[in-house]
């Protein structure tokens, strides 16, 4: 019974480092194809100029999905003033900014 005990015990200890080593090497695998993607966390240029969004820009005034969200808010608010006639002065100080902004 204890030879059994023990066997089963060396059996989950190997069976755990296995695993534990194939991890190891398909998560190194995956990092170095990641590494070598084109894409690595920034955007590619094109003549100089980044394509597509830039985030971490702090002008919202040239970025078309936020643009389209802002003017989305602004329409959903004078909306909620005509039919409702709530949040009046909100909307008109939101087309306000964005007519300022745009």
């Amino acid at each position: 019974m204890l030879t059994r005990m023990l066997f089963l015990g060396a059996g989950i200890f190997l069976g755990a480092i296995l695993y534990f080593l194939l991890g190891t090497v398909f998560a190194s695998d995956q990092s170095s194809k990641e590494a070598q993607s084109p894409r690595n966390g920034h955007a590619p240029e094109l003549g100089g100029s980044p394509v597509g969004r830039q985030v971490f820009s702090p002008s919202i005034k040239n970025d078309p999905f936020v643009v389209s969200e802002w003017r989305k808010t602004v329409e959903s608010l004078e909306r909620q003033c005509k039919e409702y006639g709530q949040l009046c002065v909100e909307a008109r100080k939101a087309r306000a900014a964005m007519d300022d902004v745009g």
